[in-house]
């Protein structure tokens, strides 16, 4: 394999590890600081966001690659 493509590898597989471990770690404390009441005001605020941004960006991460990936150089600002 590529050097460059090992390194952005390892690189993602760190990230995604490190939030893994921190959010493990701050959800007993953001438990313990805000209480079940307003915790829970926050995971519901949160999903009403997950929803709208499923809606608002629904199948874009899927297409948008695809259509850059068949354009050429110069018809990628016009697809963008």
């Amino acid at each position: 394999m590529n050097k460059k493509l090992l390194e952005n590898m390892a690189s993602l597989f760190t990230l995604k590890g490190a939030e893994y471990i921190i959010s493990f770690i701050t959800l007993p404390y953001l438990l313990r600081v805000l209480g079940p009441e307003k915790f829970g005001a926050i995971a519901f605020a949160q999903t009403i966001i997950t929803y709208g941004n499923l809606l608002v960006d629904y199948g874009f991460n899927l297409t948008a690659p695809r259509d850059i990936a068949k354009c050429n150089k110069e018809d990628i600002p016009k697809t963008l």
